[in-house]
């Protein structure tokens, strides 16, 4: 017990400062992951004028595979600074695993999220409006979304998607909570903003706007892992 309690001081006084995660990117394997990822983007974009009747599934297989890698080291990011890491965690230090891993975390999250925002999708493909109700669907699902991505991402499975652990979990960090998905919203908000204006911009805006989407992807994973690491015997997910 008298550990426990020691430990908790220690992770009470041992706070960076609050623009942090913002700087979590910042040094040589998180720029460095940053350039791979586009590298591999523009690779896939040339790939589309080669003149080959099967370059189209081709395609979408390096397409799932490289979106794969990204979305492994984003766990990873949560994973390590749930631990207490304040910089970007180098890859070649940990073992991503099978590529069915891979994808199966991919997955995972793609379903986290569509959890959290499928009533928003369904109302809307129902009435055909984007009224105020849509709006207020759509914020109690980013309400929710934060606990939701972190508890998949730790727990490793789909039963990180309890919503009995999801609403207590909530009810235990309260105030945390709150101030967490506060902090959320900005890095995600621009990210999404990034993935669906980008795509009107010319091909030399595209490319910065992606790295800046995946920036803002790490910030928001810097988030979630720090939010466990300081709340983790509220949780009590036993992780």
């Amino acid at each position: 017990m008298e550990d426990q309690q020691d430990e908790r001081v220690v992770k009470t006084l041992a706070v960076p400062p609050w623009y942090w995660p913002f700087l979590f990117p910042l040094n040589g394997t998180g720029l460095g992951m940053i350039g791979v990822f586009i590298f591999c983007k523009i690779v896939l974009g040339a790939l589309a004028f080669v003149p080959i009747a099967t370059i189209g599934f081709v395609i979408a297989i390096l397409s799932a595979i490289v979106n794969g890698y990204i979305y492994w080291y984003l766990c990873l990011c949560v994973q390590v600074t749930a631990e207490g890491q304040t910089r970007a965690p180098d890859i070649l230090q940990d073992d991503e695993g099978d590529y069915t891993e891979i994808i199966a975390r991919m997955c995972r999250l793609l379903i986290a999220a569509a959890i959290c925002f499928a009533p928003g999708l369904i109302y809307y493909i129902w009435t055909k409006k984007t009224d105020e109700a849509l709006w207020n669907i759509a914020a109690a699902g980013l309400f929710f979304l934060p606990m939701v991505l972190l508890s998949t991402i730790l727990h490793d499975s789909l039963w990180g998607l309890n919503p009995i652990l999801i609403v207590l979990s909530m009810i235990r960090t309260h105030v945390h909570y709150l101030l967490l998905v506060f902090c959320f919203c900005i890095p995600f908000g621009l990210y999404i903003a990034l993935a669906i204006y980008s795509r009107h911009w010319g091909v030399w805006l595209i490319l910065p706007a992606q790295a800046m989407a995946l920036y803002l992807a790490y910030v928001g994973s810097a988030m979630l892992g720090r939010f466990y690491y300081r709340n983790e015997y509220r949780l009590d997910w036993g992780v």
